[in-house]
């Protein structure tokens, strides 16, 4: 639990963390230096309270909750700086996440009940969290030319099957 509390975010630093050369080759990182020193000062102080009411929970969920304030920070400075449409960037990397949470939360929650004594067992489980995944992405992420793509390398694979 703690751990997808504290990686949780991680997904959307890494994400966003291609605008760090960004700014430093264009000489704004300064302001973005200090953001991030301001955040973890906050964030010991929202830690040690957290901390008193939850516990362990607590530490990560403020740890989480100021990286993402961290994060907004820096979303709209770089869109102030750069002009860069950072939310529209955010609604992409959103949308592109779905599948991935559609997946991960139900199979998280199915394998807490089910046990994998053999590889096959472990082989199978992978196929069928592979399919319901690429059916999520289907329906969820890819437009009409990546569907296009696949339909194509479908009837490639169909040819060289038979």
């Amino acid at each position: 639990m703690l751990l997808l509390i504290v990686l949780f975010p991680q997904i959307y630093g890494a994400a966003q963390s291609l605008f760090t050369p960004l700014m430093q080759a264009m000489n704004l990182h300064k302001l973005r230096s200090v953001i991030g020193i301001v955040a973890a000062v906050i964030k010991v102080g929202v830690t040690i309270v957290f901390v008193q009411i939850w516990g362990l929970v607590g530490c990560a969920a403020a740890y989480t909750l100021i990286y993402l304030v961290r994060l907004t920070a820096y979303s709209i400075y770089y869109n102030k700086k750069i002009s860069f449409n950072i939310w529209d960037y955010w609604y992409r990397i959103v949308k592109v996440s779905l599948p991935l949470f559609v997946v991960v939360l139900p199979t998280a929650a199915v394998l807490y009940f089910v046990s994998m004594e053999s590889y096959l067992q472990v082989i199978l489980w992978a196929v069928v969290y592979a399919v319901v995944f690429l059916l999520g992405a289907w329906l969820l992420v890819f437009n009409q030319e990546e569907k296009g793509e696949i339909k194509k390398l479908a009837r490639r694979l169909a040819k060289l099957r038979g």
